[in-house]
């Protein structure tokens, strides 16, 4: 007789946040089937980046892996600001670095290049993955965006549109993600709108939103299917999207409560860690 045993490892889990700095870095691998094999459409994805070298110091495959975010961007949108929050659950590693006598620099182990950023990674537990669903629908998120417009801006029109604050926006299921969703409509609020004129056809324009606002969408109207659009409220013919970033994404109040309380008291840590490595060291009296 053969005996055969398996060793099976609790999973763990981790939290932090990314910060994308590049148009060309889809958030999980971007697969197209059109051939014999499915083929990569991006270099790489946010998942990889930050997965790889986390799963090489704990002896797992990266693959086997789930990556979970709080919302998600699109591959040309750069996510900036506070980053967004993100989790990830490494099951059967062969290294359990939690474990009390590992002294482990998480923040050592957070992929850092040019094109993108982990910060403040540190463990967690189960209900971190719970939580990023339940709070990807209430951040309130902020946006930059270059805007063109159609027929020619005035300060005059500038001036009524920064006005405007806690505008409804009625929105029908995108045509472009149809395909995946269904036809809905959707309403959200535009909190606050900030446009620049950059000159009188091209305009930079900052508006924060409620979670789950297509912005593309916001801007060119998607066939009618956004109202009011951009267009609408600057009073032009047709207005398009150029470039957009995630600038901030804001928290709730009371997010506080719900988030679990070992991914809370790390980050706090880690931020005092940081804190004492930045600040001076106090001078000894004589």
């Amino acid at each position: 007789p053969t005996l055969e045993s398996v060793i099976n490892r609790d999973s763990i889990y981790l939290f932090g946040r990314y910060r994308k700095f590049s148009r060309k870095i889809s958030q999980t691998p971007w697969l197209v089937h059109d051939g014999a094999k499915p083929r990569s459409r991006c270099e790489t994805s946010a998942s990889e980046i930050a997965l790889k070298p986390i799963c090489e110091a704990l002896g797992a495959d990266w693959t086997r892996c789930s990556f979970c975010s709080a919302g998600r961007e699109d591959v040309d949108v750069r996510m900036l600001g506070n980053g967004r929050p993100f989790a990830v659950e490494i099951p059967d590693a062969h290294r359990n670095l939690l474990l009390p006598h590992h002294k482990v620099d998480w923040e050592s182990l957070a992929a850092k290049t040019d094109a993108f950023e982990v910060m403040f990674i540190h463990p967690a537990d189960k209900h971190v993955m719970e939580w990023l669903g339940w709070s990807s629908e209430r951040h309130t998120k902020v946006y930059v965006c270059m805007v063109w417009s159609e027929d020619p801006v005035s300060a005059e029109v500038v001036e009524r549109v920064n006005a405007m604050k806690e505008v409804e926006i009625q929105q029908r299921t995108p045509l472009r993600v149809m395909h995946r969703r269904a036809n809905a409509m959707r309403r959200k609020m535009m909190h606050s709108i900030t446009c620049e004129i950059i000159n009188p056809h091209y305009l930079k324009v900052s508006l924060a939103c409620s979670a789950g606002m297509y912005i593309k969408e916001f801007v060119h109207g998607d066939f009618g299917r956004t109202r009011p659009s951009m267009a609408d409220l600057l009073g032009s013919e047709h207005c398009d999207i150029l470039q957009l970033d995630v600038g901030d994404l804001v928290e709730e109040e009371d997010m506080e409560d719900y988030i679990p309380l070992k991914c809370r008291e790390a980050e706090r840590q880690t931020e005092l860690d940081r804190a004492a490595v930045t600040s001076p060291t106090p001078e000894k009296a004589p």
